[in-house]
């Protein structure tokens, strides 16, 4: 997780620090990574294309990590993100997004997330 300066990325309009958008690639729990060419593409083009900050978090696979394991690994990112935002000033809007399969993460992780009153997670 990225630290200090980094962490402060401004829109360039005046506006405050962009959202950050947590994308959680596809396949079906078993294939790819975050670096696979078509996920990091699409988080690059969606940092183009709207003015946000997107980190593609990787997440343990199956069968060597059984299910719950990649929710786990996405809540801990979650968690991560929101104790970096509790600690700074101007908490920027969190957006979580997954593909494929990985829809389920974002859905599942959002769901704990907003029962656990993560403020942070919209």
């Amino acid at each position: 997780m990225p630290s200090g300066p980094g962490i402060n990325v401004d829109d360039g309009r005046g506006r405050g620090r962009l959202p950050l958008m947590l994308y959680f690639h596809g396949g079906g729990y078993v294939l790819f990574r975050a670096a696979f060419e078509p996920f990091h593409n699409t988080c690059t083009a969606l940092a183009a294309t709207i003015p946000s900050v997107v980190a593609s978090v990787d997440y343990r696979l199956a069968p060597e990590h059984r299910l719950p394991a990649a929710f786990e690994d996405a809540a801990d990112a979650v968690r991560t993100v929101c104790s970096y935002a509790t600690g700074s000033p101007g908490c920027r809007p969190l957006f979580l997004m997954g593909s494929h399969a990985s829809a389920s993460i974002a859905f599942h992780v959002a769901l704990a997330g907003w029962t656990r009153a993560w403020s942070y997670v919209s």
